[in-house]
């Protein structure tokens, strides 16, 4: 499993204004120092992207079968950040400390999924695997993106989580919120062209 945060070291110059990161996006730049300078802004997508590179070298050859999920940032049961109650915790206290956010943080679109939607795609495909045999060999060395077709900015998921029909506890979250609703039970998106 491994993260949409391997696009900010890919070769930014390829990416089309107004159109989605898709899978085929994820190419390093040939520059070394482009290289370098991204790998310094942001290693952690650096380092999930050298893990499918070493995986996709060490399965040459082999038998060994694989495909990576790249997942934007994780909601829902099991998830062990604290993102989403944090922010609850801010909004709560913002009659003590006003919320103000930054330019990016009122236009920026984030991306979504939900933990039990993607638990349910990989049993789904491993069951699929014995009624699907050639299914392995369709999806293996491929690499696909999993969210939600929704992507409000910080500012919206914000403003919807003011809204005293939510609740958010230790990263589990219910709610009869329109966009929280929708962002916790619609089943993701996942692209059905894989690199």
């Amino acid at each position: 499993i491994g993260s949409d945060s391997i696009y900010d070291v890919c070769d930014r110059r390829v990416r089309v204004a107004g159109r989605l990161v898709d899978e085929g996006m994820a190419v390093r730049p040939e520059e070394e120092e482009l290289r370098e300078e991204y790998a310094s802004e942001e290693s952690y997508g650096d380092e999930k992207l050298e893990c499918e590179e070493w995986l996709r070298r060490f399965a040459e050859g082999k038998e060994l079968k694989y495909y990576c999920y790249r997942l934007p940032d994780v909601i829902g049961p099991y998830e062990n950040t604290g993102r989403l109650y944090g922010y609850y915790i801010w909004i709560k206290h913002s009659d003590v400390k006003r919320v103000q956010l930054d330019r990016v943080s009122q236009t920026r679109p984030l991306s979504f999924v939900y933990s039990l939607d993607l638990c349910d795609n990989i049993l789904d495909v491993l069951r699929r695997t014995k009624s699907e045999p050639d299914l392995v060999d369709k999806i293996h060395g491929k690499s696909f993106n999993v969210c939600f077709s929704e992507t409000p900015t910080l500012k919206e998921l914000l403003q919807q989580s003011v809204e005293p029909s939510v609740t958010i506890w230790l990263g589990l979250c219910w709610g009869g919120n329109p966009l929280l609703s929708l962002m916790l039970s619609r089943k993701p998106v996942i692209s059905s062209h894989g690199q």
